[in-house]
């Protein structure tokens, strides 16, 4: 896997930027230095936020295909709340447990853990993959964590939940099916 290196060449700050792979971003803080990208400039402010929260403005994309650059200009909605950890010993993998109950009628739990130092997404599609709710959006370290999803307000059928976890140049992705009965 070729690895790009991006090289400051004066400061300038305009706005906050990611740089990520299928819209998970595995870079999330920068200097304020002005960087490169195939000759275009791209310029980066110190980090997003420190509670891991961002709106994005527009995407662009970058030469690597899957990989984006998103702006940013305000704190959005933070994605962590909810989260018990229940071990901080790093497991010998990552998993995404089925969620319990299910079926379930509004309210379900999901376990998941993580074995490495890595940002993680945990997202709700419905039955044609539209994206429903993202629970985590963040940087995580190993253990074993928990969540509550909430589908009240949602309609009954078939949903799932998929786990993504980055480390550097590895990706985990893991989906299971969740049957929400009303």
């Amino acid at each position: 896997m070729n690895k790009k290196v991006y090289k400051p060449e004066f400061t300038d700050i305009l706005m906050n930027f990611f740089i990520g792979r299928n819209s998970i971003p595995f870079i999330a803080e920068w200097l304020e230095e002005k960087y490169f990208c195939n000759n275009d400039y791209l310029h980066f402010s110190k980090k997003i936020s420190d509670d891991n929260s961002f709106s994005v403005e527009g995407i662009e994309q970058i030469s690597d295909p899957g990989s984006d650059i998103v702006k940013t200009r305000e704190t959005g909605k933070q994605f962590n709340e909810g989260i018990k950890q229940l071990s901080d010993e790093a497991p010998a993998h990552c998993k995404l447990f089925q969620n319990c109950p299910n079926p379930f009628s509004k309210k379900t739990i999901i376990n998941y853990q993580c074995s490495c130092n890595s940002f993680i997404s945990l997202k709700i599609y419905d039955i044609k993959w539209n994206e429903i709710s993202t629970l985590i959006y963040e940087k995580t370290v190993p253990g074993t964590y928990q969540i509550e999803f909430d589908g009240s307000g949602l309609k009954s059928g078939v949903y799932f939940c998929r786990l993504t976890v980055i480390s550097g140049a590895d990706e985990f992705t893991e989906t299971k099916r969740m049957l929400l009965i009303i």
